[in-house]
């Protein structure tokens, strides 16, 4: 009975088998006619778990979809029957399963880790094409060995059953980095973001990263050279630039051969460290047909320095178009693949903006489509300064005409020669008053600190003050209001009392009463500021004592 179940169980497989070989030869003939057959295809394998970039161990899982990307809109005209294959290292990978979605049929597959290769026949289920941005197929590996920076998993144009590759050249292949602390080198698109769709004429920049694994910065090269390449029909080179800390010290950019090259050094003599960018590269697309580009570290020298890669690095597979054309997809295109010459696009398929929905019709700024012509957006005018009305003229791109010059006069804070009133004015303080730097009549100008009074300028109040001596002092208009400088006297002229320009007898009296005396009047004072009066103050005062006119000013 055991036996009998057996015997079963292998003609039910033989059944299922020869059954999915005669659906795959009914969807061939179906689907892989003439036109069918040479149907574009873009294709990328994508690690997807751990993530690009993770540290990978010996023994991990590592798992990457074959992802598809195909132009054509409608999933009926793309392929629905066919064969993928990938290689590997088997001494790094070994291929454990093949997965397909819910809506694929897995015809025949195969797994050979002896070779590095992994292969399926594929059918769409219901006969559709396999429509853009899906997975086709998911493959898990294990890690045996993680040794080396990085390792390279290709799609294959090759067949292992006999039938129609999907693959047909136009795709991306996978760079998978078991050890990111070991790339000594990396090539990152900058700007714009890598995925985003290129188009001829964008500016594109690169940065050449160093990731170098001693963290002593002294430990690493300080001054070599670097080199890329790249396919001069599709990119040229425009720029090499450095950080500030590095010195460019020679450089060419080959765009017949498609190679840049740069002899760059650290200043100070430091090592360039890990985690940072040793050059920014800048290219302009000048061609943007195709799927993707290649850009390439390259070992080679230009100017016979050594080359700082080691031969551990990560290359950069550029994205250029993964769409089709079409109006609304923000490129002008003549014509789109709807087969329209594109007068403009801004990326959308509405009206009321510089461009028609259908990208026939371009209104330059401010003027937008309203379905049937280029008009003023609203408002339509506005209100001068001096509160006349202006509009747009739709004939003259929906600018305003310009608003009249408002009328100037004395007064307005600003010099005119002449103002609107015929006055050539000499000032203008912005008010039509006196007493101040500018006449009323803005025709007469005052020198700080000096003010008009009406009619001449004259100094601020007050005008004059008191000396030491009693005497009074006024500013002088013709010295820019300054004071004059008060009178001096000889030594000992404090004593002069009663000022009347001689140290006489009535003084003598009070210089007697306070001599030697402590809490004087330290008015008294004659050789220090004590406010006592001893030896040395009646030694000045002797000498002037009763001489005429010896305390008159000086």
């Amino acid at each position: 009975m055991k036996r009998n179940l057996t015997y079963f169980s292998v003609a039910i497989l033989v059944i299922v088998s020869l059954a999915s070989i005669g659906l795959y030869y009914y969807l061939s003939q179906e689907d892989l006619g003439a036109g069918d057959a040479e149907a574009a295809s873009t294709l990328a394998l994508v690690q997807t778990s751990p993530a690009a970039g993770t540290d990978l161990q010996q023994g991990d899982t590592v798992i990457v979809e074959l992802q598809v990307n195909l132009p054509e809109p409608d999933p009926g005209d793309n392929p629905s029957v066919g064969e993928i294959a990938i290689t590997y290292d088997p001494a790094i990978l070994n291929g454990t399963n093949i997965v397909v979605s819910d809506d694929t049929l897995k015809l025949l597959d195969k797994i050979d880790n002896t070779n590095g290769k992994m292969s399926v026949d594929i059918a769409k289920v219901g006969q559709q094409g396999f429509e853009g941005n899906r997975a086709l197929v998911i493959f898990t590996f294990k890690l045996v060995k993680d040794e080396g920076a990085t390792t390279q998993v290709n799609i294959d144009p090759t067949t292992t059953f006999g039938y129609p590759n999907i693959y047909d050249g136009t795709g991306q292949n996978l760079t998978m980095i078991l050890d990111p602390d070991a790339i000594s080198l990396a090539l990152v698109q900058g700007s714009p973001t890598a995925g985003t769709d290129l188009r001829q004429g964008d500016t594109v920049t690169v940065e050449l990263k160093t990731s170098l694994p001693d963290p002593d910065p002294g430990d690493n090269p300080n001054v070599g050279e670097i080199a890329i390449t790249y396919d001069p029909a599709i990119l040229n080179g425009t720029n090499i630039a450095v950080l500030d800390d590095t010195i460019l010290l020679l450089d060419t950019i080959d765009n017949t051969n498609g190679k840049m090259s740069a002899d760059i050094a650290r200043i100070g003599q430091q090592g360039f460290e890990g985690d940072r960018t040793l050059a920014i590269l800048t290219f302009s697309l000048i061609k943007d047909e195709g799927l993707t580009t290649q850009v390439n570290i390259d070992a080679a020298t230009t100017f016979g320095a050594p080359n700082v890669y080691d031969g551990t690095g990560q290359n950069l597979t550029m994205t250029i178009n993964l769409d089709t054309s079409y109006c609304g997809d923000g490129r002008v295109q003549t014509p789109n693949d709807d087969g329209v010459n594109e007068v403009c696009d801004d990326g959308n398929n509405s009206n009321n903006d510089q461009c028609s929905s259908d990208c026939l019709n371009a209104c330059s700024s401010p003027s937008v489509w309203d379905g049937s012509q280029c008009s003023c957006p609203e408002p339509s005018c506005k209100t001068c300064p001096d509160n006349s009305q202006v509009c747009k003229d739709s004939s003259n791109n929906c600018s305003y005409p310009v608003c009249p010059e408002p009328p100037t006069y004395c007064g307005d804070g600003i010099v005119q020669t002449p103002n609107s009133e015929g006055v050539n004015e000499v000032c203008d303080d912005g008010n039509n008053s006196n007493n101040d730097f500018c006449s009323e009549d803005c025709l007469n100008a005052c020198t700080d600190p000096l003010l008009w009074d009406g009619a001449q300028c004259s100094c601020s109040t007050p005008t004059c003050m008191n000396c030491d001596d009693g005497s009074e002092i006024c500013k002088d208009p013709s010295n820019s209001c300054q004071y004059p400088a008060c009178p001096t006297f000889a030594q000992g002229c404090n004593m002069d009392r009663d000022k009347n320009g001689t140290v006489d007898l009535e003084d003598f009296g009070i210089f007697a009463f306070n001599y030697k005396k402590n809490g004087i009047d330290c008015s008294l004072n004659i050789t220090n500021d004590d406010c006592y009066l001893d030896i040395s103050d009646l030694s000045i005062f002797a000498k002037i004592y009763l001489q005429t006119d010896a305390c008159k000013p000086q």
